[in-house]
């Protein structure tokens, strides 16, 4: 994943298909505003960071959903005490 960030090879020497799939991975916006910051270029930083921050809200709340419709449906199939018992070191009977 990281090879098509442009982390070690520019996403413009990469192949077309590659470049175009680097370009929607979150991580390409970050370091992208790494370099200008660093080029001492700060045009753009604060939209690239804000993606970020726009990626980051939208990954932490669907993990918040995902866990939460996990744990209702462990709690009405009965399967969270599965859950409980091996997270405390504990062996299901």
């Amino acid at each position: 994943m990281i090879l098509i960030t442009g982390a070690n090879i520019p996403l413009d020497q990469l192949p077309a298909p590659l470049a175009a799939l680097g370009r929607r991975v979150p991580m390409t916006h970050g370091l992208e505003a790494v370099r200008r910051a660093i080029a001492g270029d700060t045009s753009g930083i604060a939209g690239l960071l804000g993606i970020e921050v726009l990626v980051g809200v939208i990954f932490t709340a669907s993990g918040i959903v995902l866990f939460r419709y996990a744990e209702r449906r462990a709690r009405r199939t009965g399967s969270i005490h599965l859950w409980a018992a091996t997270s405390e070191g504990g062996s299901v009977r």
